[in-house]
């Protein structure tokens, strides 16, 4: 598949890239010493997204439940809405996960505060699962694939990456639209195991002419929209090591703007 944005394969770091810090938060002076006040905002931040998230996916299921308990019959309404529930307490269990890891003291790092022990597949499922009701409220289809190399790589902090992505392209296809989530474990050139995720939608595609402006935070093209997003997504795969990437994906059809592609990877981590 096309990376719509070619990089430099042998660069891990990006000197010089914006960090990931809430609107009004001024950087810390280079010379003073590390604010502990501006990384406890800055993980309030990027918790209280994720939470907002998965809330809005648990709520979304427990209406669903409500829903098939009031106009199905018995039996079908209790395979249905058990189902239902029971996606809703993994995202309102992970909620809780988040909350209490916020809080521990000494967690410095996005990437460390977003991490979760489940399997990479187990996490990419689970995004899909929470945003699933969503995407039915207008037709749209979420198709995964996996390369079978993944079924041991710990999932870390991808899962916030990967649902906001999806989010995002539920939010931008149309009616009755596919998003793809492609996920492979490809090899950098030194070598090493890298983890390569796409998300693609056949939406209008990324802002014209935004470039790398869509990753900073506050930038927006939603009604209401934080724009916070994608400036998280970006703060951990650099975290990790990893890359960013939004583009207009490959046209086909005779037509100029297909969807958008959005591309992360990052070194596999240690098994």
């Amino acid at each position: 598949m096309e990376n719509p944005h070619p990089r430099d394969e042998g660069r891990r770091q990006r000197p010089g890239t914006r960090t990931f810090r809430p609107a009004g938060v001024l950087p810390p002076d280079p010379g003073a010493a590390p604010q502990t006040a501006d990384r406890a905002t800055e993980r309030f931040s990027a918790v209280a997204h994720e939470i907002g998230n998965l809330l809005d996916g648990a709520f979304r299921y427990l209406a669903l439940a409500r829903r098939d308990i009031i106009e199905s019959g018995q039996e079908l309404a209790e395979e249905g809405a058990a189902r239902q529930i029971g996606i809703a307490e993994s995202a309102l269990g992970r909620v809780a996960h988040l909350v209490r890891h916020a809080m521990r003291p000494g967690v410095g790092s996005l990437a460390s505060c977003l991490s979760e022990p489940r399997p990479l597949i187990d996490a990419v499922l689970h995004a899909r699962e929470v945003l699933q009701p969503m995407a039915d409220e207008r037709n749209i289809t979420i198709h995964i694939e996996f390369s079978p190399r993944l079924v041991l790589t710990p999932a870390g902090p991808i899962y916030t990456v990967v649902a906001n992505a999806v989010r995002n392209a539920i939010e931008a296809a149309p009616d009755g639209g596919r998003i793809e989530i492609i996920a492979e474990l490809s090899t950098m050139p030194s070598g090493e195991p890298e983890v390569q995720i796409d998300v693609l939608d056949d939406g209008v595609g990324p802002p014209r002419g935004a470039g790398e402006c869509v990753f900073d935070i506050g930038f927006t093209t939603k009604s209401g929209g934080l724009g916070v997003g994608l400036a998280l997504s970006r703060e951990i795969m650099h975290e990790l090591g990893g890359e960013i990437a939004l583009g207009p994906r490959a046209s086909g059809g005779g037509r100029d703007r297909s969807g958008a592609h959005l591309r992360i990877c990052y070194p596999a981590p240690a098994v």
